[in-house]
């Protein structure tokens, strides 16, 4: 529901905008990191709701007591979604438990530890001269001082 359409009139926009719907309200970080319950979703839901609160997005982050990603944190992020449909909002997953990102909580790394630290990478080459072709090369250019010497230095991705 758009927040303005157009014909609308000003007596329209100015309802919207002094009770505006859920996508137009703010949506906070809700961290989980203690033992999560049923009961302390009812209570922390219904408390964001009242203060005007549209939706939340689920943040895992550490001191969390409950199995990230187990049948149990699946089961209460559930709940969550129950309750804010319950209550006219929106909820969503951040899920990065821990950073970097993609890490889920160390579940990357147990199931694959030949991806540990396999992320992507810049690498920095120094030129003299710029190459012949620079085609498939993206340029910053960084100057430092380095060794008491004017250094340049390109960034390639």
């Amino acid at each position: 529901m758009p927040l303005y359409a157009l014909g609308d009139d000003y007596g329209t926009f100015y309802e919207k905008f002094i009770d505006p719907p859920k996508e137009y309200r703010p949506a906070p970080l809700y961290v989980w990191n203690t033992q999560v319950t049923a009961e302390l979703i009812n209570h922390t839901m219904e408390d964001l709701h009242e203060q005007g609160f549209g939706g939340v997005f689920v943040h895992p982050r550490p001191g969390l007591k409950n199995e990230y990603l187990s049948d149990e944190w699946f089961s209460l992020f559930q709940h969550t979604l129950n309750t804010g449909k319950k209550l006219g909002m929106n909820v969503w997953v951040y899920d990065e438990n821990t950073f970097p990102s993609g890490f889920a909580g160390g579940h990357v790394n147990a199931e694959m530890p030949e991806s540990y630290n396999q992320g992507g990478s810049i690498v920095l080459y120094q030129y003299n001269k710029l190459p012949e072709n620079i085609d498939n090369l993206y340029f910053k250019r960084r100057s430092w001082k380095l060794c008491g010497c004017d250094s340049k230095f390109f960034v390639r991705a």
